[in-house]
């Protein structure tokens, strides 16, 4: 028997593929404009002063509403925390850029029919470890930074004894990275089983070829 060609399978993994460059787009502008902003010390496309609550995932202020207060100036935040609050930004841009080039790959491989095949399942695994690995790192990265520039902002001396505040957003890319990375073990699991069974079934058949 010869060996198989392969078969194109339409347009729907094109399509999934679509969405998940619109989402990792989305990604890359959420993480991009903050990060550039810190490692510019401006804003983008404004000459607007920066405060505190420019800092990824960082606010303070005077008083006891943010609403009703003054937001502390940049300057309480030292210019080595302001960098370091912009590497984790610029890490879930990569991660976000690696895995939609695997994602590609393994888009290419299962349009034409190789689903199972050795480059699919890599690139499925590749994609897993560097979601859950980036997002892991990345989120304690801005654990680290948020306690820096925290630090930073107590040991200003701009916040008053009476009534200063400050709250810090938690970060959501990481943890959503880590989700889509056990999503794509999952699927890197399933493939792997997959292309082991395609495999015992191509060793059968060879075989059987031998045989008659």
């Amino acid at each position: 028997m010869g060996t198989p060609r392969d078969r194109a399978t339409g347009i729907l993994p094109w399509l999934a593929l679509g969405m998940v460059w619109l989402l990792g787009l989305g990604a890359i502008l959420t993480a991009g404009e903050p990060a550039l902003t810190m490692l510019r010390g401006r804003r983008i496309g404004s000459d607007l002063p920066l405060t505190v609550c420019d800092v990824p995932n960082v606010c303070a202020w005077t008083g006891a509403s943010e609403l009703t207060s003054t937001r502390l100036p940049l300057e309480a935040v030292s210019r080595g925390s302001q960098l370091l609050s912009a590497v984790p930004g610029l890490l879930m841009i990569a991660v976000t850029l690696a895995v939609l080039y695997l994602g590609t790959l393994v888009v290419w491989q299962v349009s034409h029919g190789r689903v199972f095949a050795g480059r699919t399942v890599r690139g499925l695994g590749a994609a897993a470890g560097v979601l859950i690995g980036g997002g892991i790192l990345a989120y304690a990265l801005e654990k680290w930074a948020f306690t820096r520039a925290m630090a930073d902002v107590s040991a200003s001396g701009l916040m008053e004894e009476a009534g200063g505040m400050y709250a810090g957003a938690k970060p959501f890319l990481p943890p959503i990275a880590i989700i889509f990375g056990i999503l794509a073990l999952a699927a890197w699991a399933a493939f792997r089983h997959g292309a082991q069974i395609t495999a015992d079934l191509q060793d059968a058949r060879e075989e059987l070829d031998g045989v008659v």
